[in-house]
């Protein structure tokens, strides 16, 4: 085995170390133990796992659990899901986007365009104008009117949000942007009503604030899905929506471009990162052990300090 090999497979190994979960059962399944939260209906959400082992035990998925005689104190009723959906939460809010070093207040000249969704708020006349966020944009906890008020050029980069009702009563639905996972629980409510819209299976609809109208095997009408995204145009065009869960094949970046763990695992995840880093240690050691007992000294090539007195050439010089 070549030592580029060895140290490959060194680093496969450490990988998979890392990536094992110290919660999982022995069918291999972990149960979210992160932060809780009330839903719109007072019922107890869990979001992913503690942040120690939130790298190797996340999971795109969600588990409902009811009352049930003998139930673990620990796993309480409620919708306990595998990911933290929260973890990029600021980058839906307001207060994100109104930094000085992202843009916001950056004075542009009448030729020059502000970038990354701020608009100059220059009138006709003036040569100039300040870097602004455009009314019609909302975000996280603000009212709305469709789902393009809270999806747009801040926040669709980096956070998955809707437009949706916070309130059951239909009659005063409350439309606010909220993240993704917070609309699941309106399902009670897409079934008290239909929607419209051109597609024979699902399609986005204004009956459903701009969210996406689904066909139903139920009843076999339609109606809405706030959480549902990605309509056949969506992914024909590869414009699909980013995912809050970072384990999922097309996970939401972080602002920063890092890893979408990245930050998270250098402040609290030394339990997850020890095997790994272990490991490379052995992968180092065991190379310069290699490299040392494999090369002699007598195949170091000499090396030439200067030129030999043949190679020289002086100047003539007239006397």
């Amino acid at each position: 085995m070549s030592t580029t090999t060895a140290l490959v497979a060194l680093a496969a190994l450490a990988g998979a170390a890392a990536q094992t979960c110290p919660l999982a059962d022995e069918f291999g399944f972990a149960f979210p133990n992160g932060a809780e939260d009330a839903d719109a209906l007072g019922g107890l959400v869990v979001r992913g796992f503690d942040a120690a082992n939130a790298a190797a035990c996340e999971y795109c998925g969600v588990t409902t659990r009811h009352e049930a005689p003998g139930l673990p104190t620990e796993e309480a009723p409620g919708t306990y899901y595998g990911y933290d959906f929260k973890w990029n939460k600021l980058e839906g809010e307001r207060s994100f986007w109104r930094d000085a070093a992202k843009g916001w207040k950056r004075s542009v000249a009448w030729y020059a365009s502000c970038g990354h969704g701020y608009e100059s708020d220059r009138r006709w006349y003036e040569w100039s104008g300040e870097c602004v966020i455009p009314d019609a944009r909302k975000f996280l906890g603000e009212s709305c009117a469709s789902k393009s008020d809270c999806a747009h050029g801040f926040t669709d980069p980096y956070v998955d949000v809707t437009c949706a009702p916070t309130s059951p009563d239909a009659h005063a639905p409350d439309l606010r942007c909220v993240l993704d996972e917070e609309a699941t629980w309106l399902a009670t409510r897409s079934l008290e009503s239909t929607c419209e819209c051109f597609g024979l299976l699902y399609c986005h609809s204004d009956d459903c604030d701009g969210n996406m109208c689904v066909l139903s095997t139920y009843d076999m009408q339609k109606h809405c899905k706030y959480a549902d995204d990605d309509g056949f145009t969506d992914v024909l065009f590869g414009s699909t929506q980013c995912s809050n869960c970072r384990a999922a094949e097309n996970p939401c970046p972080s602002y920063d471009g890092g890893s979408p763990y990245g930050r998270r695992l250098a402040e609290a995840s030394p339990l997850v990162l020890a095997p790994a880093l272990a490991l490379l240690v052995v992968a180092a050691a065991v190379f310069s052990a290699y490299v040392c007992r494999t090369r002699p000294i007598d195949d170091v090539a000499p090396v030439k300090i200067g030129l030999p007195a043949s190679d020289l050439v002086l100047p003539e010089v007239e006397v």
